[in-house]
């Protein structure tokens, strides 16, 4: 039985070997496979124009932690605005008058903003990302010089669709709505003024790395994709209680 023994042993070895090592083998395929179509399911839904999938929320993240120069960046010039002189949280948004996924966020971020206004600054910025996504833009700035922005901002997505703003007659329309459709926004409009402040906002956005609307900062911290209102209320939480 002794001249035996070492091929048994040898035979048990290979055993024991192969239920550990087979296992383990098995799981890192697995993963490797997961992973993969993870990449691969990834890029599909972000060409397809869905930022959800890449959400960047740091719910725990501090407020006021960038620098003087990211905010400079971050918040541009800052000529729309809205809420706290000295917020707790400031939130830019860059967006578009034209994408369906910032319509989705918008109604209740401006129900959030008016909630939390006294310890909350809002910034819009511009990406336009459509066909006529400028001449909306230029429509919001226009109607701002009358302090009416805001009111165009909430009908400009209300009246979305994939052919508005193809006739400044549409543009024309809601200003009259708000009562400001006079010479000075029809000069304003007509002369594109704030076509230079859309460039700006286009070209801070590239130096931070936007790759799609909406995306936001909350205290220079980037979230990527649409939010709904409870969403964005349990981060605003995180900063201001």
């Amino acid at each position: 039985m002794l001249p035996n023994d070492p091929i048994r042993h040898h035979r048990i070895k290979k055993i024991v070997i192969t239920i550990i090592i087979v296992p383990i083998a098995l799981f890192l395929m697995l993963l490797i496979v997961g992973l993969v179509a993870s990449v691969f399911e990834r890029s599909k839904q972000i060409r397809s124009g869905n930022y959800n999938i890449i959400k960047q929320a740091e719910t725990n993240a501090p407020a006021n932690t960038y620098t003087e120069a990211e905010k400079r960046l971050i918040e541009g010039l800052g000529t729309q605005s809205f809420g706290s002189s000295n917020p707790k949280l400031t939130i830019v948004q860059f967006a578009d008058f034209a994408c369906p996924y910032c319509r989705a966020s918008f109604a209740g971020f401006r129900e959030l903003s008016l909630k939390y206004q006294a310890n909350v600054k809002i910034i819009f910025r511009d990406w336009p990302g459509h066909q006529y996504s400028i001449q909306l833009a230029l429509g919001a700035y226009c109607a701002g010089e009358q302090n009416k922005f805001w009111e165009m901002h909430d009908l400009l997505y209300l009246n979305q669709s994939d052919s508005f703003g193809a006739d400044k007659n549409d543009l024309a329309r809601l200003a009259s709505e708000l009562n400001i459709y006079n010479e000075q926004f029809q000069s304003c409009f007509d002369s594109k003024k704030h076509l230079a402040l859309i460039q700006k906002n286009t070209l801070d956005s590239q130096s931070l790395g936007v790759a799609g609307t909406p995306t936001w900062f909350f205290n220079g911290t980037k979230i990527e994709g649409a939010l709904d209102k409870t969403e964005l209320e349990d981060l605003i939480k995180v900063y201001v209680e």
